[in-house]
């Protein structure tokens, strides 16, 4: 009773901690109360309470152990929860410094702020200080104005130097704005080198893969080579035996077969009658052994006799056996035994002849001709090298001969352009050519690569003949031009009529013979000769023109009409042609590529880069001094805006002119908004065509990770997290289909000994409303069936003399760890049984249930099952770095380690396109299979190309906005008089329609009002007359009618002029003079 109302104790102590939740808590305080209430009125019952009492220890054993692992868990919470304290407080600085900063940067704006204020008081001060100064000139000038007449000398001098000052101005202003335009477009081209060096490196690099890859793919098609060579021998040779064995044999009659051995005999006979020392001797028998081949021709025997150069086994003919003697009878006559022997006849020699002596000679002889071979030979063509069957042997009459015939068979010449030297050695042996010279050059590519060769690749050339090969050579080497005399360059016309005449004894077969034993023998028939394996052309090789290797020509400072005379002269194509604004001369070729000395390739053209003349607009007019001049704009470079808000970021970048183009989110530790990435990068030279990329980091979803929560921890969770059901009681089958409802995997079910139905769940891995994990599976412990066996009496060890035997009990491992559970349970000679395994926070090795339980009978024939707790093991999996590599790359890994693949997005960069230039999150993280992985993808620059609007007759200031909307600067600004309105725009340039260049801006040139000088018509009275013409010319009047009439007054003076002095100028009226002349008496 003590011990239950302690376990009441712990359980409301729990309940208070919140170690367990309010429905465990109630169903154990009932089961409590229960066994205090059975216990009170049962009190007769002593064993069973002892039972029950073992069973609530065991379960307080368990309950004290999860307490002990709950409060390990709290104690993990508590550090958990001191590190993010700690981390908050770092980042609390962290966001200090960053405070810090701002007001700095904040400091320095409005210091800058006072800096630029500052200087808008002092133009504004020189500005009035303009002001003051132009009105004293015009006060001076109205002072000079009163003094007219005694300074008008003086004031048309200052007029002239004004105007020279004024015209000096505009020339030294044009002078250093077109130095200004040259050193922006000297500093434009240096970007734009490095940009082209840049890219001629990653050319390099790739091209050093592609020479790795083509050694490789050289190196296999050397092995095919090779095994293609293996499989044309075998090839021929079962030509060759396919020729033997389909060749016609001729069948004989037993009738032919005997009397050719008759006629045979009677030969022999007769040569040996006819012997000069008059000796006569006979020969009566003959004794035959013949193999053949035996045959039927309808109902008839035939012996297909085996020809000289036959490859037959002895095996597959049919030995034949009989002898031949002469009978003495009546001499037969000659006619007969002549019919007999006409049927075969002897095969003429037909080797060292041509065809059609051949032919004419085989007819002659009753032989036909048959199949016509045709073999590569260097003998004179159409010479029969071999024949079949062999001069000297027997043939039936009628049947065909057949001839192999020398003829000339071209080789072809193998494509060798990047192969080494030996390799290009080996394939040169294969098509029978011979290596004619080598040429060594300075290359910057690999050295001992064959870029050149003197006979074109795919054409055919006769046999043995020489090629030459240029190979590269490193400048480090220095070796020389060329290695090998110009004589092995060709070779000689006649080189095929001097090769020797091919053996034919070497080639034909040795005629069969029949000796005196009249036995059939043949010579072994020679192999097939070996063909040469054809050269398979690699595609995508360079194939040159002409049997020469040909250099690109140095073409530049040469004009384009000149240089694409060369080029062609040579035979080189010319390809794209680009224009570049240069202070050379218009039309000069400033780059070329291919450089000069590369290998020409007819396949490849040669671009150009021809220079042409910046368009300068000459201002029809001087330009006044004073008038309005934007001042020009320098070279501006991309801001850094990494690590700045969004908004803040775009504020800069406007402020620069500069346009914000894709916005991309991606998630990211940081804090939302915030710029991740910008392309292009900070310090590039802003592009008004090309915008500025950005990739914001976006708010992460906050997802519960996957962490095993125990009932009374959770306080709070959202209602679409799932919870493992409580399964215990179920049959297994039930259990397993409840958890496979609810999306939870199944685990290990192990199967222990106990009193309860079999097949029905005692233990479950993970406890009923922990958070499932789709990761952890559920492990199950089902009741199996016990033995019902009768228990013997086991005698105490140590007392065999006692006459009362002891019952010994299973003793209590739960809650000790398994090596020791195994060791109390083989001190009380009991097995051990099944072992099983399942997740828990316990700690691992720990016994959480054993089958039997303590305290009942142990029965050496039932082994005690236990179940053994064991860690939770999390495949933990890191994020790849998949930085640098292309797209096809980054997605291949990523699904090899099992991580899935956010939003891709794509923002222009100089990188290659397709390169991956951010990832979220970052390499080395643990991967989460909720939470993807953002990829940042490069994209080709597409600039934005622009055209000059047309602002011609348009007012100046709306002009000026059109240009500005565009993004393009205003240059120099000019006005010239004209009778259009004030302020319109008469000329522009570069004109309405070109492409709009950054560097250049537009100049204009706006109409003003004319000015009108008025003119007074000046005093010459009482001036001489040559006097008054001076004063009159210099005013720009014209002088009219001059008449003289008799004076007092000295001759010469005027006396009248009209109009009168003061009068306004007319250039339409001239002024007419009279001038006094001297008085003439009557």
């Amino acid at each position: 009773m003590e011990e239950i109302v302690e376990l009441k104790n712990n359980l409301e102590n729990f309940n208070r901690i919140g170690a367990i939740d309010s429905g465990s808590y109630a169903i154990i305080m009932n089961n409590l109360e229960g066994l205090e209430t059975k216990l009170g009125s049962e009190g007769d019952s002593s064993s069973n309470n002892q039972e029950s009492l073992e069973e609530l220890l065991d379960e307080k054993l368990l309950m004290e152990q999860e307490n002990e692992a709950l409060t390990g868990q709290v104690e993990k919470l508590s550090r958990d929860l001191r590190r993010v304290e700690y981390e908050l407080e770092s980042m609390e600085k962290v966001v200090l410094e960053h405070k810090e900063s701002s007001g700095r940067l904040l400091s320095e704006k409005l210091l800058l702020g006072q800096e630029n204020e500052a200087l808008a008081g002092q133009v504004s001060n020189l500005s009035r200080d303009l002001r003051r100064v132009e009105n004293e000139l015009e006060s001076m000038r109205k002072v000079a104005s009163g003094h007219k007449e005694r300074f008008e000398g003086l004031l048309a001098d200052k007029l002239l130097l004004n105007q020279e000052k004024g015209f000096l101005e505009s020339r030294v202003s044009n002078l250093s704005k077109d130095l200004n335009r040259l050193e922006i477009e000297f500093e434009s081209i240096e970007k734009v080198a490095l940009g082209h060096k840049e890219s001629s490196l990653n050319l390099l690099k790739e091209k050093l893969l592609l020479e790795q890859e083509k050694l490789l793919l050289e190196q296999e098609n050397v092995s095919l080579i090779a095994q293609a060579a293996k499989l044309t021998q075998e090839n021929s040779e079962f030509r060759s035996r396919l020729l033997v064995l389909q060749r016609a044999r001729p069948a004989l009659t037993p009738v032919n077969l005997v009397s050719t051995f008759r006629t045979s005999l009677e030969e022999i006979n007769l040569a040996l009658k006819e012997t000069p020392s008059g000796t006569k001797y006979g020969v009566s028998n003959m004794n035959v052994s013949l193999k053949t081949n035996l045959a039927f021709e309808g109902e008839e025997l035939r012996f297909q006799m085996p020809k000289a150069d036959d490859i037959i086994p002895p095996e597959n003919l049919s030995t034949i056996e009989f002898s031949l003697g002469a009978v003495p009878d009546k001499p037969a006559s000659s006619s007969s035994s002549s019919s007999s022997s006409s049927a075969y006849r002897g095969v003429p020699d037909l080797v060292g002849l041509s065809k059609k002596e051949a032919e004419s000679i085989m007819l002659k002889a009753g032989f036909k001709p048959g199949e016509i071979l045709e073999k590569n030979s260097s003998i004179p063509q159409d010479m029969v090298i071999s024949q079949l069957p062999a001069s000297g042997g027997l043939a039936e009459r009628g049947s065909a001969v057949d001839l192999i015939i020398a003829k000339f068979l071209p080789s072809k010449v193998p494509d060798l352009l990047g192969l080494e030297l030996d390799i290009a050695k080996t394939v040169i042996e294969l098509c029978g050519l011979k290596l004619g010279g080598v040429r060594e050059k300075l290359s910057e590519g690999k050295p001992g690569l064959i870029f050149a060769q003197s006979l074109k690749p795919g054409s055919e050339v006769e046999l043995n003949s020489k090629i030459i090969l240029v190979v590269s050579v490193s400048p480090e080497n220095g070796a020389s031009e060329t290695v090998l005399p110009e004589g092995l360059e060709a070779a000689p016309a006649d080189a095929a009529t001097r090769v020797p005449i091919e053996n034919p004894s070497e080639v034909s077969n040795v005629p069969a013979k029949v000796s005196t034993e009249t036995q059939v023998a043949s010579s072994p028939s020679k192999p097939a000769p070996k063909m040469k394996p054809p050269i398979i052309q690699r595609p995508g090789f360079f194939k040159s023109s002409k049997a020469d290797a040909k250099n690109v020509p140095f073409i530049l400072g040469l004009t384009f009409e000149n240089a694409s005379e060369v080029l062609n002269a040579e035979g080189i194509k010319v390809g794209k042609i680009s224009e570049l604004v240069s202070p050379i001369s218009a039309g000069t070729v400033l780059h070329q590529g291919p450089k000069a000395g590369c290998i020409a390739n007819p396949l490849i053209p040669v671009d150009l880069v021809v220079s042409r003349e910046r368009p300068r607009l000459k201002p029809p007019i001087i330009q006044r001094p004073g008038a309005l001049k934007f001042p020009q704009k320098a070279v501006r470079k991309v801001p850094p805006v990494v690590d700045m808000p969004y908004e803040k970021a775009v504020s800069a970048l406007e402020q620069e002119g500069i346009k914000v183009g894709k916005i991309s989110e991606i998630f990211s530790l940081i804090s939302p908004g915030t710029v991740l990435h910008q392309g292009p990068k900070a310090g590039c030279i802003a592009n008004p065509l090309i915008p500025v990329d950005l990739v914001v980091s976006g708010e992460r979803p906050r997802l519960k990770p996957p962490i095993i929560q125990r009932p009374g921890f959770l306080k709070s969770r959202k209602e679409d997290s799932i919870t493992v059901p409580p399964v215990l009681g179920l049959p297994s089958g039930e259990a397993v289909e409840v958890l496979k409802q609810e999306g939870i995997k199944v685990g290990n079910i192990s199967t222990i000994i106990s009193r309860a139905s079999p097949g029905r769940v005692l233990h479950q891995s993970l406890k009923a409303g922990c958070i499932a994990n789709p990761l952890i599976p559920v492990d199950l412990v089902v009741s199996g069936e016990r033995p019902r066996l009768k228990p013997p009496i086991i005698q105490r060890p140590g007392a065999p003399n006692c006459p009362k035997t002891d019952v010994m009990k299973i003793p209590r491992v739960i809650g000790v760890s398994f090596e020791k559970a195994v060791e109390v349970l083989k001190q009380d000679c009991i097995k051990v049984g099944k072992v099983s395994e399942i997740f828990s926070g316990i700690t691992p090795g720990t016994v959480l249930h054993q089958g039997p339980k303590a305290g009942r009978i142990a029965n050496p024939l039932i082994p005690v099952d236990l179940v053994v707790s064991k860690a939770v093991v999390f495949e933990v999996k890191t994020v790849p770095r998949v930085t640098g590599l292309s797209f096809e790359e980054a997605v291949a890994i990523m699904g090899r380690e099992g991580v899935n693949i956010g939003k891709v997005s794509r923002i222009a960069s100089r990188a290659s396109p397709g390169v991956v230039l951010f990832q979220g999150p970052k390499s080395g993280t643990i991967a989460n299979p909720i939470i993807p992985v953002d990829l940042v993808v490069s994209r080709e620059i597409i600039p934005e190309v622009k055209r000059v609007p047309c602002v011609i007759d348009m007012p100046f200031a709306k002009a000026i906005e059109t240009l500005k909307k565009e993004g393009i600067n205003i240059g120099r600004i000019s006005e010239i008089a004209s009778r259009v309105s004030p302020g319109m725009v008469l000329f522009q340039g570069p004109k309405s329609g070109c492409i709009a260049n950054p560097v250049i801006p537009v100049d204009l040139v706006v109409s003003k009002a004319p000015k009108i000088e008025v003119k007074k018509v000046p005093r010459v009275l009482g001036l001489p007359f040559k006097e008054a013409v001076d004063v009159l010319e210099r005013e720009g009047v014209d002088i009219g009618r001059i008449s003289e009439i008799a004076s007092r007054v000295s001759p010469g003076i005027v006396l009248f002029q009209g109009p009168g002095a003061g009068c306004i100028a007319n250039p339409l009226i001239p002024v007419d003079l009279v001038v006094s002349k001297e008085v003439v008496p009557e």
